[in-house]
């Protein structure tokens, strides 16, 4: 059958990995609310309006996870949980035209939250925060994924150098976080 949203919410409650194949269909509302576990998905997920992280984790995989549909607004509520990926997924967020500059720009207090992207490691929080100045003038959209390091490399053989600002860096990683 085909799952229809019907402007509802989906609560995942699991403990475990729950899996999200959504065969194209879109979520009004996406809630994640489990003490622990995993959202995996399995193909792109849309979701409409809402999505509420306060656990599990969602790992991305290879999808997309798409938040808002274009010009519509939409809300991320986060107060745990991280998106992750495991082999190159994508956090995609609209953002649409008309909002003011402090609608975008992520500092901390909770609003609409269109400048996080609470992305990391599935055991690490490491979340891209967008600081804005200006208001957006066309909608558009802003995807985020983040790779962990794959290799480090000691500097000077452990002892380190002094940089520009006279911080001593010790170790490099290819770790990143990719707009």
């Amino acid at each position: 059958g085909t799952f229809t949203h019907n402007s509802g919410t989906v609560i995942f409650t699991s403990t475990g990995t729950a899996t999200i194949t959504s065969g194209g269909s879109s979520f009004y509302v996406l809630t994640g609310n489990g003490a622990a576990g995993t959202l995996q998905l399995n193909d792109n997920v849309t979701v409409i309006t809402t999505l509420n992280m306060s656990n599990p984790n969602i790992n991305l995989g290879t999808s997309t996870l798409t938040l808002g549909a274009s010009a519509a607004a939409s809300t991320l509520t986060r107060t745990a949980g991280i998106m992750y990926n495991s082999a190159g997924g994508v956090f995609k967020r609209w953002i649409p035209s008309g909002l003011g500059a402090t609608d975008v720009d992520y500092d901390g207090t909770p609003a609409n939250n269109y400048g996080l992207y609470p992305m990391g490691i599935s055991s690490a929080y490491r979340p891209v925060e967008i600081r804005s100045s200006a208001a957006p003038t066309a909608t558009g959209y802003i995807s985020a994924s983040h790779t962990d390091a794959q290799t480090t490399t000691d500097v000077n053989g452990g002892t380190g150098y002094a940089d520009n600002l006279g911080v001593t860096v010790y170790r490099v990683s290819d770790m990143k976080s990719t707009l």
